[in-house]
């Protein structure tokens, strides 16, 4: 992407989506280290599209003088944060710390887990395509707010079912209007839920990838097979060893060595998908299909498995999908949403 096109593309998020049309006023603070490709390409983009921001090399400052300048920002101002990597400037992540604050924030982290080949990727994943999102989005989370089943049919044939009824329904748009925080992590698309039951998935699933600890993605040789029995989970006999590392720390936080299936999440970042891939978690459970996630841990829907249980780990799989039904409806095949 030349950079003409990405600094319009980082204009449309400042303006549409964090709703601030004027780019030459001076209520803009960018955070940011230059570790990496993608880091460098988007500091530069940021700071043509924003003569007037305050610039900061996270790594060249004390800490005290990026407190100092977060302070004096005034509530509605935007911080961009370009992390390689995560800036640790509190027990809690940063970005909840500067919403708190009354401030807008457009976070790009860990962006060194992704290859230097990948760059332009995860580029791709910030044009704008809002009025695909809003549509696309909001259609399959109507329908998940009403849903009875999701049904996820694998490449081999393999059927996973989810029943409901469902969690809330959460969006990642990029859609903030009249929402008490403005901003998230970017790049941005997804819907999401779990079943207010955890039992209420069973069936078998083949996964094309997973997340490890470290916040990467794992893809490997051969689509791994699970089988998934009143929301229990059994890792297949095709297994690769790191597969197996993720299942046993996963039975470790609880004692009587359960995996649960948690979150159903509809990707919609057509940026990415199945063989247009990033490294990093985060920005990958954004593409364009499924994801699930394993574990008791959750920050959204917290406390369903109880007090007693230390809630660790959170860790993301990748079903590799032919079709996704809703309630009787194809509403993905080929690779893509068809709503």
């Amino acid at each position: 992407m030349i950079k003409a096109d990405l600094v319009k593309n980082l204009a449309k998020i400042v303006r549409r989506n964090l709703e601030m049309p004027d780019l030459e006023a001076a209520d803009f603070l960018i955070i940011y280290d230059l570790h990496t490709p993608i880091a460098e390409r988007l500091f530069e983009a940021y700071k043509d599209l924003l003569p007037a921001a305050i610039c900061l090399d996270y790594y060249a400052m004390q800490r005290e003088e990026v407190i100092t300048a977060v302070d004096k920002c005034k509530k509605d101002d935007l911080v961009i944060l370009i992390e390689s990597s995560s800036f640790r400037m509190s027990n809690f992540r940063w970005r909840l710390e500067l919403f708190n604050r009354g401030l807008r924030v457009i976070e790009h982290a860990h962006l060194g887990n992704n290859l230097p080949e990948q760059t332009e990727t995860y580029l791709e994943t910030l044009r704008d395509d809002s009025e695909y999102l809003e549509r696309v989005g909001n259609i399959l989370a109507e329908k998940l707010s009403n849903a009875n089943e999701v049904k996820i049919i694998s490449d081999g044939g393999a059927q996973l079912i989810y029943s409901g009824p469902f969690e809330e329904v959460k969006k990642n748009l990029g859609n903030f209007s009249g929402k008490a925080t403005k901003g998230c992590g970017f790049p941005i698309g997804e819907v999401f839920t779990e079943p207010v039951n955890l039992e209420a998935v069973n069936g078998v699933v083949e996964i094309f990838a997973f997340a490890d600890t470290e916040h990467r993605v794992i893809f490997p040789e051969q689509p791994v097979l699970l089988k998934i029995m009143n929301g229990q989970v059994e890792a297949g006999s095709n297994s690769p060893e790191k597969f197996n590392q993720v299942i046993e720390l996963l039975k470790s936080e609880n004692s009587d060595g359960v995996v649960w299936a948690r979150e159903l999440g509809l990707g919609l970042n057509r940026g990415i998908s199945r063989t247009v891939r990033l490294d990093d978690i985060s920005a990958y459970e954004r593409l364009c299909g499924v994801h699930m996630s394993l574990g008791l841990k959750h920050d959204i829907y917290r406390g369903k498995m109880g007090k007693s249980k230390a809630e660790h780990y959170h860790i993301d799989i990748f079903p590799a999908v032919s079709e996704v039904w809703l309630d009787g409806e194809k509403v993905f095949e080929n690779g893509a949403w068809t709503v």
